[in-house]
């Protein structure tokens, strides 16, 4: 098992992937997967900055992020009219 040192170096790579497959959907009903997966990684992100460094600024930036991927699909929702997701 990981130490919670090294967790970052395992969660940024998956995150970038998910970037990554999140920029080449062409449909917002695709993201809603990837989005929740991609905010609770930035929120892991955040906690590990926290609880490894006291980093409380790295901490709510990370947690920024994960808001921002969420008022993303959700704006897109809205935008493409699906909202039953």
């Amino acid at each position: 098992m990981p130490r919670l040192e090294e967790l970052p170096q395992q969660i940024v790579p998956h995150v970038r992937m998910l970037i990554d497959v999140a920029t080449r959907q062409k449909s917002v009903r695709s993201l809603g997967k990837i989005c929740h997966e991609m905010a609770a990684h930035y929120r892991a992100l955040g906690i590990c900055l926290l609880l490894a460094e006291m980093e409380v600024d790295g901490f709510f930036h990370w947690l920024i992020q994960s808001a921002l991927t969420r008022k993303y699909y959700l704006g897109r929702s809205a935008a493409e009219n699906v909202l039953d997701d």
